[in-house]
């Protein structure tokens, strides 16, 4: 009777413990892609709400809510290696207003910090879309 394990035996355990672990790094590098975009978009909601807030808190006839495309005065916002841009774009009909928000972001500063309307959203650019109606008082 032999102790110990075989050549043969130590390379087949050696093979499948790389390969487990090439499935375990791929996941972790996964999760961590997920957890940065989670991360960036709950930001851009918060600053989005921040903004609409803000919005919801001016008179019914100022220039910020008024019927075009707007942009943020502050735009471009850093947070943690990513720029983002805050713009609106205001309907009006009768008595009503429609604003709708969009956060934009990317790590390329200039990217976000120079749309001129909302055609310019897809290129690459991550957004979120925040809406809300407003009404005369």
């Amino acid at each position: 009777m032999k102790n110990g394990f075989t050549l043969l035996e130590v390379l087949l355990a050696l093979a499948m413990i790389c390969f487990v672990m090439t499935g375990v790094a791929r996941l972790v590098t996964l999760t961590m892609k997920t957890d940065s975009y989670a991360d960036r978009q709950t930001r851009a909601a918060i600053i989005g709400s921040q903004k609409i807030a803000e919005l919801e808190n001016l008179a019914f006839n100022d220039a910020e809510l008024a019927a075009a495309w707007h942009a943020d005065d502050d735009n471009p916002m850093a947070a943690r290696g990513c720029s983002y841009g805050c713009y609106w774009q205001v309907d009006e009909s009768a008595e009503v207003k429609t604003v709708d928000l969009y956060v934009v972001w990317s790590a390329n500063a200039h990217q976000v910090a120079n749309l001129t309307g909302p055609e310019q959203l897809g290129g690459g650019l991550n957004n979120v879309h925040l809406c809300c109606t407003m009404c005369a008082d």
